[in-house]
């Protein structure tokens, strides 16, 4: 049952591969997006040019390994075309098709000889079992051998019956129908890989930017969170601004005719601009100065951390102006042109991390245009901020009373000129509108207003989520290019080995790539002012003392309500963004800074290099690796280990140059007592006078020759530590080499393996040939049946293992290295033995985890009950591969060892 859930499995996804509508083939863009040649596409299966295993195959047998490839994708037109640009290759290619054309020659006429004794033997058997009507042996009372005997040996030959491969002329004429059985699975097998391999690797460029759809899994987007948060400052900035509008014209309308009394503010909002920060206030009506002030009703902020290069700042900062929009779908075009102007302005073809820090900058300068331009024109945040008065004014209706009524609709009649002035002015507070369309409130059912304000609440956050989903999407689309997507594209299209060579790279880019844009879009921030009973008193209504009941009134609880309203499962507590953002930047991941600052990092301060490339903050101390990303640690890793190697070749270069000068000091310093001390028996008949001072002299040399016995014994020590510091450098970056290796080699044997079964296929029919009962019949097709599926989906579970394998080890290592560095920051002397041990303790897991991988493809093909001779190939190679690493490394020390005595 397990095998038939495999294969139904399989057929599923490689059907679902191929048919979505996010996997379209373009000309010219094999697995990548039309718009975008860095950005790989996920759920498309087509074969590329650049795939290892059309080229290996079209390189050895060039007519099977066309035929190996769907005649639709790119692969099937240009790998040949490649192969003949390349005039070692194309020798290459005429060499190993005259090798294998012998080979396949004597393979197939070997068969052919010996099929015809085969068949011969075959009717004798069947008819000796006949004439003395022999039983099969689990059911007596049918003959042993069926019907289905007679017909398998006419299905052999027909498998052994020449076939005709495009190119075949070249010198691979002699394959049979079996031949296209076994290109066919390699056919499947590449198709099927790369459907995975583009899902999984589109998935690690994009996939979780953007809108979430899914309403459970979108309450734990930071998006969906800060689009919340924007969505409640705009309401709070607009309530404030209500509630001050009427306290504002609750004196005015008193003097102002009847068309043009209000209870809220028409005028749009004014913007005073402060580099990043912006401040959203009401001024006094037809004023444009700032000291003119009404109430301050929200403030924005953008936080950068951008240490641009200069030249790349000041052009951005020219350009900025000149790609804005105020629409949110417009924001990937401005982006676009504005990151390939930019490049055209530094004069370089090609991106880089500066340029993409240029664009996130530049994103957040649209984003603020965009919520400027909304604060006055979105009508969501004008109609809640009304319904959190009306819901306010229900209240105060079921406290007040009619007469609280009637005064309202008093001062609405006042408003429209029929009355003159009312006896209570303070009534202005439950009336909303402009002229002409004045309406009191508090007069509806409670329940339905909540209901509507909760539902305005939760379309306007849905509003302000589309616009940063807009701003996360662009940014991806705009930001992947040739500086971080260059490994990802090449894993795509190379599949087999090149996705083992360049998966690391490609996670690693990428990962620090959608970090970064997380960050950015939660960088900016809107707080609106309001509180309480929502009036800001600090400009022109202070010390007013006209306020009356609506100082009284308290928003917050309401408000509190409708922000809860919208569930939102995001912590931000726990996390220093701003020092994440500028670990991350810092290259993707990689420490850039020069030798000298490497060094001074790592003596002054061993852990907090590494805890800044890992992203764990002061925030984190309290909580388990709680901040620390698995897919960081790998590359902080590697960054430890150049850092390591480079101070401890630095430490000992300065230590052995110092002790040098040192011993070279010394000597001369005894050849000039040596010369003292014979002048001195020379002159022995001298007066004592200059014996004495002869000794004096001495005394200080002693001195100083113990000072040098101390200074060349503290420059050994740090020599040898230095040293030590050189081996766990080139311990992490072995066995951090060494992954990719390993999957590179089990790549290999599949590619070699399936291309020995398209030379051996023939072997394969070779027992229809024989006389077979019903049990060796079943037998036999249910073993090619599991074959078939293990030779068609080992590929993809190889990728499929080593994703895995590196989320396991990204976990792994994150628990390894919080432990770590808890101990480490003990003391100094537990921080150096802390960072000699993490060498061996990531030796230790790596094997451990290649070791536990050997086991996952090994009962992987015994639960299949698959392609014995496969996975019995594989899992010995890599066993013994396994081996050459543990056993190799003492012979790399060694060899270390002799280059440090040598020096």
């Amino acid at each position: 049952m397990i095998k038939v859930k495999i294969s139904a499995l399989l057929l599923s996804i490689l059907l679902l591969a191929g048919c979505s509508d996010e996997g379209d083939r373009i000309p010219g863009k094999c697995g990548v997006s039309g718009s975008n040649a860095n950005l790989v596409v996920g759920y498309n299966n087509e074969i590329c040019r650049e795939n290892v295993s059309a080229r290996f195959n079209s390189t050895l047998m060039k007519g099977a390994g066309q035929t190996a490839i769907p005649k639709t994708d790119e692969a099937s037109r240009f790998v040949q075309e490649d192969i003949n640009d390349e005039p070692a290759h194309i020798k290459l290619q005429e060499q190993a098709n005259v090798t294998t054309g012998i080979a396949r020659f004597g393979i197939t006429t070997a068969v052919w000889l010996l099929g015809v004794f085969i068949l011969i033997w075959n009717a004798f058997r069947i008819l000796q079992s006949k004439a003395v009507q022999e039983k099969d042996h689990y059911d007596t009372s049918k003959p042993r051998y069926s019907g289905m005997s007679y017909v398998m040996p006419f299905v052999g030959i027909f498998f052994l019956l020449p076939y005709y491969f495009e190119g075949s002329e070249d010198g691979d004429s002699y394959s049979v129908i079996a031949t296209r059985y076994a290109t066919i699975k390699i056919m499947w097998g590449d198709v099927f890989e790369a459907g995975f391999i583009s899902s999984i690797i589109a998935k690690e460029q994009k996939g979780d930017l953007g809108e979430v759809t899914n309403e459970q899994t979108k309450k734990f987007d930071t998006s969906y969170a800060n689009a919340r948060s924007i969505a409640f400052a705009q309401v709070n900035a607009q309530l404030l601004d209500n509630v001050t509008a009427k306290s504002y014209y609750k004196l005015h309308n008193l003097t102002l005719p009847v068309d043009k009394r209000q209870v809220e503010f028409q005028e749009p909002f004014t913007f005073f601009f402060n580099d990043n920060d912006v401040s959203v206030r009401r001024l006094e009506v037809g004023s444009m100065r700032q000291d003119k002030t009404i109430t301050e009703v929200a403030n924005m902020n953008i936080k950068e951390k951008y240490n641009l290069n200069p030249t790349v700042k000041d052009e951005a900062a020219s350009l900025r102006k000149s790609y804005l929009t105020t629409d949110s779908a417009n924001q990937e075009s401005s982006l676009s042109g504005f990151k390939e102007e930019l490049m055209k302005s530094i004069g370089v073809t090609k991106s880089s991390p500066d340029v993409n820090n240029a664009v996130v900058s530049q994103s957040n300068e649209i984003m603020r245009d965009i919520l400027v331009e909304q604060m006055n024109s979105q009508k969501l945040i004008k109609k809640t901020a009304r319904l959190q008065e009306e819901l306010m004014c229900i209240g105060d209706f079921q406290v007040a009373g009619e007469t609280y009524v009637q005064d309202i609709k008093n001062y609405l009649k006042y408003l429209n000129g029929v009355i003159p002035e009312p006896r209570f002015a303070s009534a202005i507070e439950c009336v909303g509108g402009k002229t002409g369309a004045f309406v009191v409130y508090g007069e509806r059912d409670a329940a339905t207003v909540l209901n509507e304000l909760n539902t305005a609440f939760d379309e306007l956050t849905e509003v302000d989520y589309k616009i940063l989903s807009n701003q996360t999407k662009a940014l991806a689309n705009v930001t992947i290019d040739e500086s971080n997507g260059t490994a990802c594209v090449k894993a795509r299209k190379g599949g087999t080995t090149d996705f083992a060579r360049y998966y690391p790279l490609c996670v690693k880019q990428a990962t620090a790539n959608k970090q970064i844009i997380n960050i950015a879009t939660t960088n900016f921030s809107m707080t609106g002012n309001g509180s309480g009973a929502y009036l800001d008193t600090n400009f022109s209504l202070k010390d007013n003392d006209q306020l009356d009941t609506l100082r009284l009134r308290n928003f917050d609880a309401q408000m509190t309500a409708m922000y809860n309203s919208v569930d939102v499962q995001v912590d931000f507590t726990r996390t220093d963004k701003d020092a994440y953002l500028e670990t991350l930047i810092r290259a993707n991941l990689g420490d850039q800074s020069s030798l000298k600052a490497s060094v001074i990092d790592l003596i002054t301060g061993p852990t907090t290099s590494f805890k800044r490339d890992l992203g764990w903050t002061e925030e984190c101390q309290g909580g388990l690796y709680h901040c620390i990303k698995g897919e960081n640690v790998v590359p902080a890793l590697s960054n430890m280990s150049e850092k390591m190697i480079d101070t401890g070749i630095f430490i000992v270069t300065f230590s052995l140059t110092a002790s040098t000068l040192a011993s070279k000091f010394q000597k001369s310093d005894d050849k000039s007592m040596s010369y003292s001390g014979d002048t001195k028996k020379k002159h022995n008949a001298k007066a004592k006078s200059k014996s004495k001072k002869s000794k004096g002299k001495s005394e200080p040399s002693t001195l100083l020759n113990g000072v040098l016995k101390v200074v060349e014994f503290m420059f050994s020590m740090f020599a040898s530590l230095a040293y030590w510091m050189i081996y766990i450098g080139w311990l992490l970056s072995y066995m951090l080499a060494v992954i990719p290796l390993f999957f590179v080699i089990a790549g290999l044997l599949v590619l070699i393996f399936l291309m020995y079964s398209v030379l051996l296929s023939v072997f394969r029919f070779m027992w229809m040939l024989w006389p077979n009962d019903r049990n060796n019949i079943s037998m036999n097709l249910k073993k090619m049946m599991n074959e078939f599926v293990y030779d068609v989906s080992i590929k993809a579970v190889l990728v499929i293992v080593q994703v895995m394998f590196y989320k396991v080890l990204g976990f792994a290592l994150k628990l390894l290295v919080f432990l770590m560095l808890k101990y480490m920051e003990q003391g100094t002397t537990e921080a150096i033995v802390g960072g000699l041990f993490i060498g061996p303790m990531l030796y230790f897991v790596v094997v451990g985890l290649l070791t536990g991988t050997i086991k996952i493809l090994d009962s992987y093909a015994e639960k299949l009950g698959a392609n014995a001779l496969l996975a019995e190939i594989m899992s010995e190679s890599l066993e013994l591969c396994l081996i050459v690493i543990t056993f190799g490394l003492p012979l790399l020390f060694i060899k270390m060892n002799k280059m440090r005595r040598k020096r």
